[in-house]
């Protein structure tokens, strides 16, 4: 099965190895330095009908917001992905309340986060993914990096 995964990094290495790690696995990736696509991340709730992916791999310290207020105001705003697919990526784990990361639901993975790693967290998420699940289309954006 083929799933889908956002990664929000504005690391340009990191953003480019994993993404070619993924997309050796076979998934479909979307990179991107913040989630401009996001209409949670522009201030509004959610208007989608389905999840976006499957996955969110996204740094704690991003421009202008953590990756942990962006779950949370997902979370808030009516995100129709599922809490534990979204994983923050950090360099110190007792730098983020994980009373709130357990509240929401999402997880967190601890710097360096190996390609092992994140190939046994998609199995994971593949082995529980419904193969009639739907998602929203965003017409040739695999074909893309964002900025």
């Amino acid at each position: 099965m083929k799933l889908r995964i956002f990664l929000v990094n504005e690391d340009v290495s990191i953003r480019k190895t994993i993404k070619e790690h993924l997309e050796n696995l076979g998934h479909q990736v979307i990179t991107t330095s913040e989630p401009l696509l996001c209409d949670i991340y522009n201030g509004c709730d959610c208007s989608k009908p389905h999840p976006c992916a499957d996955a969110l791999f996204i740094d704690q310290n991003i421009h202008g917001i953590s990756g942990l207020e962006f779950i949370r105001r997902m979370q808030e705003r009516g995100c129709k992905s599922d809490p534990s697919g979204k994983f923050i990526i950090l360099g110190d784990a007792h730098s983020i309340d994980m009373d709130e990361v357990e509240r929401i639901g999402c997880k967190v993975l601890e710097k360096p986060v190996t390609r092992d790693v994140i190939g046994e967290i998609i199995n994971s998420i593949k082995e529980k993914t419904k193969t009639d699940r739907k998602l929203n289309s965003f017409n040739g954006l695999f074909d893309k990096t964002l900025p």
